[in-house]
């Protein structure tokens, strides 16, 4: 799986940060959990092999 899109991080304070993903179904404001790259991290975190067989195979 390839990430397509790109993420705008805005910083509007310390503690908080907003975030915009660009997708096929236009611009939205995301949770971080909610991103492409937060998932696809956290699969292979998850599982390691299961997640480089798929890449070998790709």
């Amino acid at each position: 799986m390839r990430c397509r899109w790109g993420l705008i991080l805005k910083a509007a304070q310390k503690t908080s940060t907003t975030i915009f993903q660009f997708s096929e179904e236009g611009i939205q404001q995301v949770a971080y959990e909610e991103t492409e790259h937060y998932q696809i991290t956290r699969l292979f975190l998850n599982n390691p092999e299961r997640m480089l067989r798929k890449l070998m195979v790709e």
